[in-house]
Order: C-alpha cells, then structure tokens, then sequence
C-alpha cells in the first residue's frame, strides 16, 4: 500500500455496520501513459467477519453491449456509483 501511514483502513478500524450508511462507488485516480479506464462490468462482494455477504452493482452494465460500458478518466469522470443488491441482483 502506497503511503500506508496516511491510508490504513485498521485507523479508524473499519466496519461493515458502516456499509449501509454510506454511497457506494469505485473511483479510479489517472496514471500512466493511458490514464483511461474501460469498465464492461463490477461486482464488489464483502464478505464480513461474522459470515455475513454484502453485495455492490451498477445494474446498468449487467449486460455486455456496445451501449453498456463507461469510461472513466480525469477529462469525463472519475467515479462510478454502486447500489446494494440482493441475492436475485435487484437493488
């Protein structure tokens, strides 16, 4: 982890109670010679310490096509908004 004093998830120690209480979204920071990143799909799955199972989606992407994917960069956006679902995928 880069700069791990700064950004240590034990500090404060963080936990899935938190979950539902705030957005949820994946944010991409640019680097390199081609910065833009090409998203056709994402899940996140959190599996907490007490065996429970929470699940993130955008459901807009559920389905690969040349109209289902988004592009995210510095110049057109850098974050993409997830929904909890539950286990048939709706929201």
């Amino acid at each position: 982890m880069i700069e791990a004093e700064y950004n240590d998830p034990r500090k404060p120690q963080l936990d899935t109670e938190d979950l539902g209480l705030h957005q949820a979204y994946l944010r991409v920071e640019d680097s390199g010679t081609t910065p833009a990143l090409c998203l056709e799909r994402v899940r996140v799955t959190v599996h907490a310490a007490d065996g429970s199972v929470h699940k993130f989606d955008n459901l807009r992407l559920d389905t690969m096509a040349d109209n289902r994917r988004i592009w995210l960069h510095q110049k057109f956006g850098k974050q993409l908004n997830l929904r909890r679902i539950n286990e048939r995928g709706q929201s």
